[in-house]
């Protein structure tokens, strides 16, 4: 079965720079479709992680390069405490 989903538009004035924003939808999908992995709450739709790849490429789009200096809180507060401080995040 295929499914489709809308993509949200961003205005071309909003739009800094394009490299990574594929990466960076995937990296959102992934982290939203293991976020429920280690009892950390019910499984996400593919709905949801789509959404959530979306608005991490709209951040990228938005920016120049790929840096991600204040947009992120730390890996801590993401990823937990255990595991953080082997994290290169």
């Amino acid at each position: 079965r295929t499914q489709s989903f809308t993509v949200p538009a961003l205005a071309k004035c909003e739009i800094e720079d394009t490299n990574g924003a594929g990466d960076t939808f995937v990296g959102g999908f992934l982290a939203r479709a293991v976020a429920s992995i280690g009892g950390r709450g019910a499984a996400p739709s593919l709905g949801e992680c789509v959404e959530h790849g979306h608005r991490c490429a709209a951040l990228i789009l938005r920016r120049r390069g790929c840096d991600l200096r204040g947009l992120c809180p730390p890996a801590a507060s993401v990823i937990g405490p255990e595991c953080a401080a082997t994290s290169e995040l």
